[in-house]
């Protein structure tokens, strides 16, 4: 369940290096990397919840 807030957390802060990013503020490489490590999260939060409802 933590790693689910920190999930949320990441996706805001990536949205968030998205329009920072598209008015130039931050470079689009920090929102593009910051994509990458949410993805990275959600594949092994996915991978924990399935894991834990199939009884594995």
């Amino acid at each position: 369940m933590v790693l689910g807030a920190v999930l949320f957390i990441s996706f805001l802060v990536t949205a968030i290096l998205g329009l920072l990013a598209a008015r130039e503020k931050v470079p689009f490489t920090w929102h593009f990397t910051m994509a990458i490590v949410s993805l990275a999260i959600l594949i092994i939060h996915g991978a924990i919840a399935m894991a834990y409802f199939l009884g594995i």
